[in-house]
């Protein structure tokens, strides 16, 4: 069985950047607040950080943390928000980050080969249910997934392993287990909370307690291919 991370694993870390700086560019040009597009993503990100980092614990869906944060930027401008214009925001976080939406280098291909060795492929995801699920299908990959498990769906982000656990229910098999995943706390440690196989795309000589420190999804297939002969 192989469960991959989406953001920063299957997705292109830049295109990632991209699309939450355009959430911050439709939000600047409807508010009209002063300063750049990136400016403002990055104040959105620090007020949102607090309720990000303990998502494992207390679970928040991402676009309801992003709106309460463009709610406080406003507030301190004098200007009030309705809940259509929050509920506007939650709408184009999603929106703006499929338009952005690339594939990471060899992500397809590394897909391809772990849908021909694995005999249960999905996705863990921290991203809200309806974002991943609009996410796999913009980048045409939906269909090599046997299960897709969000944080939003268990109430519970990386790296608590309940979210794992779920996954896992979700394949009725037994056998060994691999994770690929960026993030060394939520993919690495959160793998190994559930008893599952590590491992992590980075750059090579990355000091990981992952099993492998791949430098792409294909790669980290080859690794897992290689694995499964020895």
């Amino acid at each position: 069985m192989i469960f991959l991370d989406l953001v920063g694993t299957i997705t292109d870390p830049e295109s990632d950047r991209e699309g939450m700086i355009e959430i911050a560019r439709r939000v600047k040009e409807r508010y009209s607040i002063p300063g750049s597009a990136e400016e403002i993503w990055e104040r959105i990100d620090e007020i949102r950080r607090p309720d990000a980092e303990k998502r494992d614990v207390h679970y928040i869906p991402f676009r309801f943390i992003t709106a309460d944060a463009v709610f406080l930027i406003l507030r301190d401008m004098r200007i009030k928000m309705s809940d259509e214009e929050l509920a506007w925001v939650e709408e184009i976080y999603v929106e703006a980050q499929v338009e952005k939406a690339r594939l990471s280098k060899n992500a397809k291909e590394g897909i391809e080969m772990m849908r021909s060795i694995a005999e249960h492929l999905g996705v863990i995801s921290d991203a809200d249910t309806g974002y991943l699920h609009s996410m796999l299908d913009a980048l045409g990959i939906k269909q090599y997934f046997d299960s897709i498990t969000s944080s939003e769906e268990v109430g519970y982000g990386k790296p608590n392993p309940k979210i794992f656990e779920a996954a896992l229910s979700k394949s009725g098999k037994e056998g060994t287990v691999f994770h690929i995943g960026d993030s060394e706390k939520r993919d690495v440690e959160g793998a190994l909370s559930a008893g599952i196989i590590p491992v992590r795309i980075g750059q090579k000589g990355t000091e990981s307690r992952a099993e492998y420190v791949a430098e792409d999804v294909l790669d980290a297939a080859k690794w897992i291919e290689n694995h499964y002969k020895d």
